[in-house]
Parts: C-alpha cells; structure tokens; sequence
C-alpha cells in the first residue's frame, strides 16, 4: 500500500524532531561537562585551604617546641625556598611531618597533606610511592619586613653567612613586629607564571595556576586567604 502524503510528513516532522533533540541533548552535554569541571575546581580549592591550614598549623607547633624559632630553627642554615618533598634534613615539610603525621621517609616525596586535588589532577602519580613526579607547590616568602626595617626570609637564608653566622628564620616575636606591607606570608601557592620565590626554581612549578583563578597563601598569622589572578597582589 503507498504512503500517504500526511504520512511522509509525519515521518519529516520526527526526523526533524530527532535532529533537533541530539543537537539540544549535546548542548547540555557540554555545559554539564564545563559545570562539573568547575565543581571540581572549586572542590580543589577548598581542600589546598585545609592543606595549608594544616600546614600552618604544624609550623607553629614546631615553633612552639623550638623556643618560638621557626623551621629550621635557630642557628641552622636556611630552607630551600621552594617546598614541595618531605626529606627529613633539607626541607619545611621534612621538620614539621611530624606534626602531620607522617612518619620519616628515606627518599623525598609529597606530603599528602600539603596537596591540594587539583595539584593531583595535574600530576596524577605525585603521591605514588617510587614515583619520580617533581612538582614544586608552595613558595616561601622572601622579604617579611620587621618594625625595625630590618627584612628576613621566613625560613632563613639558604647557605647565606654574616660573620660566620647563620642568617636565621624568623622568630614568632618577629611574625608579631612584622609589618603589614603587602609581605605578611609565609608560604604561598606558585606556578611558572608567578608566585615563585626565585627565577631559578621556576620550572619545578605547575605550568599554569591549578585552581585555574586563584592562588592561596599562608599569612604570617596563620590565616590562609586566597588571591584572585584578577587583581593585582605582591609576587
């Protein structure tokens, strides 16, 4: 039996109805793809929050137990000042681990506490253990400027000397007398296109800010804020 006209059209009209749905069912694929990455994102953030808070934290409890010196403590030469491993005699997070809780490693590697989701997302094996992923995530502060218009780094001079003397890091009676010029941090989120203490420890740092829109630092307080790369900050 032919096909009536009504019924060619019938069949057009759903086609055209079919068409139409595939094209709005890819549409909201997509926005829902770009929602859920910014979810995640935003999740990512709220956790390098908590892992610099812990962070915090286990400085001053070091500080507390060191006669109120910071790492690495009074008299010894200076930290790196890029932070990224636990190594036990080298680095911020090999003298505080123990305040987080992690046990001595023979080999440097990440604190898992110190790592916020979207640093993993970038560098997936970071925390593997016998991984050779290197990745830098936090710099510290290079210029506190005290009441006396004296400046220190926060964690001392790396192999600086003045008259055979260790420039020491700073003391929590020097994080009091700090002033409030923009410099008031001990450690903050970097990445190659800013937030590094040095030009030479650049390249051990994410190619691009991890969160996307932000960076996160520790202030000399223990508070942790979070930069906008939309405003103008301090490097």
């Amino acid at each position: 039996m032919p096909t009536s006209p009504s019924h060619r059209r019938e069949a057009a009209f759903t086609l055209t109805e079919m068409l139409v749905t595939v094209a709005v069912l890819a549409v909201l694929a997509v926005l829902a793809a770009a929602l859920a990455g910014r979810v995640r994102t935003a999740a990512g953030k709220a956790t390098a929050v908590t892992a610099l808070r812990q962070t915090g934290t286990a400085i001053f409890s070091f500080a507390t137990d060191q006669n109120g010196w910071l790492p690495p403590g009074p008299g010894k030469q200076g930290l790196w000042l890029s932070h990224h491993a636990y190594d036990q005699n080298h680095t911020l997070f090999g003298l505080i681990g123990p305040y987080l809780g992690t046990a001595p490693l023979d080999k440097p590697a990440p604190v898992k506490s110190a790592v916020s989701r979207n640093h993993l997302r970038i560098s997936p094996d970071l925390l593997r253990p016998g991984s050779r992923s290197y990745l830098s995530i936090y710099s510290s502060s290079r210029r506190i400027e005290l009441a006396d218009g004296t400046r220190k780094e926060a964690f001392g001079w790396y192999g600086a000397y003045v008259n055979n003397e260790v420039k020491s890091a700073l003391s929590l009676a020097d994080l009091q007398n700090a002033r409030d010029n923009g410099w008031k941090w001990l450690l903050q989120e970097a990445d190659r296109s800013g937030g590094w203490s040095a030009s030479w420890d650049a390249s051990t740092f994410p190619e691009k800010p991890v969160h996307g829109d932000a960076r996160h630092r520790l202030l000399t307080d223990g508070s942790v804020v979070q930069l906008s790369l939309t405003a103008s900050h301090p490097k």
